[in-house]
């Protein structure tokens, strides 16, 4: 709300420590954070909490429309090495 701008939920927890940091050091700091994806890819979570929604870039919205696979890999790194050898 401070800056009229959407940012995904873990570039937004990213501000909050940011924010707390600054408030507990007694110095001008100035930090950056950095985002890693478009808010748009969490649209339930904007559903859930907000009142507000991004706007889908065109290019994620392709992707959304597309069927997900999924692939059952153990956490053994030899077996998760051969499925990306194939």
């Amino acid at each position: 709300d401070n800056y009229n701008y959407i940012i995904d939920p873990h570039g937004a927890i990213g501000c909050l420590a940011l924010e707390d940091y600054q408030n507990k050091v007694e110095n001008d700091s100035v930090g950056v954070v950095l985002e890693t994806a478009h808010p748009a890819k969490f649209l339930d979570v904007f559903e859930k909490h907000l009142t507000i929604k991004p706007e889908i870039p065109e290019r994620l919205a392709s992707c959304l429309d597309k069927k997900g696979s999924t692939i059952k890999v153990s956490n053994n790194y030899n077996d998760f090495k051969e499925i990306l050898q194939k």
